[in-house]
């Protein structure tokens, strides 16, 4: 870009080629009376570029844009619309199926290792106990975005990246106290989010009741491990506290004792009752804390009918 003198030359004259700017020095370039320009070596050596001129309040702008240049500018604009397809298979070479099996295992790798992240912040703060809330969400997730199938493979990706991070014992402990019950969960609602029906009210008792029983089964596969691991029974110390409840029990009441060691049937039946109902108690709690968020994604699953209106009522709050 130059200034005109009173003589009609140039100070300097910008020229932009496909390699960078170049600059004419003074006395290379001329407007004339009849508006031709007096092209100076450097500008010749341009080849076949055609300049373009535009004076605006005494300033010149001359620029040089080779043809080919232009050619393959509009063939990068052109492929870059291609690839801009929408989620339906819009890109180039990708059909809808295709699409949706990358995002899957996308976010199958970021999910895995969120929760990874999580039980590492639960076990260094000692925030086990309070982690377990949020680490069956990224499962949840994955269960209702891409079906009970997903939800399944990433409990194995989590299996094996805690294996790797964790080691062996830490990764079993979590597929058997949380990843287990979670994946259930997500099972029944992945299975109810890819059919995209309109769910009733009625079953969500039945799968709180399902989860709870396979956190109990994960519960008692932990306690094996752990027995195994370190070469104790486990089981017969639970059993031996669950004499003493009973003791302290009739005792409190004046019932007379009862004939002591109490048959194993009696303990065992007592020990799966009580996890029955603890496993009931807390799976109730992830299952309305979690069916809050996954609702408000769009996404409905079995819930109580005063639950549900007053989901309703704070997404219609939102919208408006």
């Amino acid at each position: 870009m130059a200034r005109l003198d009173r003589h009609g030359w140039m100070d300097n004259v910008g020229l932009v080629t496909g390699s960078g700017p170049l600059v004419l020095p003074r006395g290379d370039a001329r407007i004339g009376s009849q508006g031709r320009r007096r092209r100076s070596g450097a500008a010749a050596r341009l080849g076949s570029a055609r300049p373009t001129e535009a004076a605006r309040g005494g300033l010149l702008l001359c620029r040089f844009q080779r043809p080919e240049g232009r050619r393959r500018r509009s063939e990068v604009a052109t492929t870059a619309r291609s690839l801009s397809g929408g989620r339906e298979g819009g890109s180039i070479g990708v059909s809808a199926v295709e699409w949706e099996r990358v995002k899957s295992l996308t976010e199958r790798s970021m999910f895995s290792a969120l929760t990874a992240l999580l039980y590492l912040v639960g076990i260094s703060f000692r925030l086990e106990g309070y982690m377990g809330y949020l680490l069956p969400l990224p499962i949840i997730l994955m269960g209702v975005r891409h079906g009970a199938r997903s939800s399944w493979g990433t409990l194995g990706l989590i299996a094996v990246l805690m294996t790797v991070l964790f080691g062996p014992v830490r990764a079993m402990s979590f597929v058997c106290v949380h990843g287990l019950y979670s994946t259930v969960l997500a099972t029944f609602w992945g299975k109810m989010s890819k059919k995209g029906q309109d769910v009733s009210s009625k079953g969500w008792l039945l799968i709180i009741l399902v989860t709870a029983v396979s956190r109990v089964v994960g519960l008692i596969g932990s306690i094996f491990l752990i027995s195994w691991l370190i070469g104790d029974n486990i089981l017969a110390l639970i059993f031996s506290g669950i004499e003493n409840l009973f003791e302290q029990f009739f005792s409190v009441l004046g019932l007379p004792y009862l004939q002591f060691p109490l048959p194993t049937g009696l303990l065992a039946g007592t020990f799966i009752g009580l996890a029955i109902f603890t496993s009931c108690l807390y799976v109730a709690l992830i299952y309305f804390m979690h069916a809050s968020v996954v609702y408000k994604m769009g996404i409905k699953v079995p819930l109580p009918l005063y639950w549900k209106q007053r989901l309703e009522r704070q997404r219609q709050a939102q919208l408006l």
